[in-house]
């Protein structure tokens, strides 16, 4: 570039490159590979994957039974670092205790410490039931569900929009009922 300059080339070093791999190419002659020094350190060990909010969003809501020791340490070293989190997975039990053995009475009082508790998005979550508290209530007293149609329902539109635009109406057809 310092030879170039004088000269009145104005352009920059990707352009240069850009051209002189562009003339190397034009006559034959294979591409130019710059070496690098020294490689770089890994940051994440192999054998060990991060760890992601949405794995200890699993361990919170796991049952214990299901847990395996190591999950259940890693997420007790988490909470033992975030003390705020502490609060947050025990709200997260109770309100899966509730669900779980269809506790109707107890909700309320589970809504109160969720919606006094600091942690801005369980407030939100909180409020979101108060607002819907006659339809969770319901849901935790009946033990019928309409989970099945709502999972056929999800699963005929995927392919809906799978087949958009493909193939005729026979064949969407034809993967409907395959499906169903």
């Amino acid at each position: 570039m310092k030879w170039l300059e004088p000269g009145g080339f104005e352009g920059s070093l990707r352009t240069l490159q850009r051209y002189l791999s562009g003339l190397r190419k034009a006559q034959g002659l294979p591409p130019v590979r710059s070496k690098v020094a020294q490689t770089l350190p890994k940051v994440v060990d192999p054998q060990s994957p991060p760890f992601t909010p949405r794995q200890a969003a699993y361990w919170v809501v796991l049952k214990p039974e299901n847990q395996q020791a190591e999950e259940t340490d890693r997420l007790e070293r988490v909470m033992q670092q975030h003390p705020d989190l502490t609060l947050l997975v025990e709200l997260a039990d109770e309100f899966l205790q509730l669900l779980r053995q269809r506790q109707v009475d107890a909700f309320d009082d589970w809504l109160l410490k969720a919606s006094s508790c600091a942690i801005k998005p369980l407030q939100t979550f909180a409020q979101g039931l108060f607002d819907d508290d006659t339809v969770v209530k319901a849901s935790m007293m009946n033990e019928v569900s309409n989970s099945p149609v709502e999972g056929l329902n999800n699963k005929l539109k995927m392919l809906k929009r799978q087949m958009y635009g493909r193939a005729s109406l026979a064949l969407l057809e034809k993967r409907f009922v395959m499906a169903a």
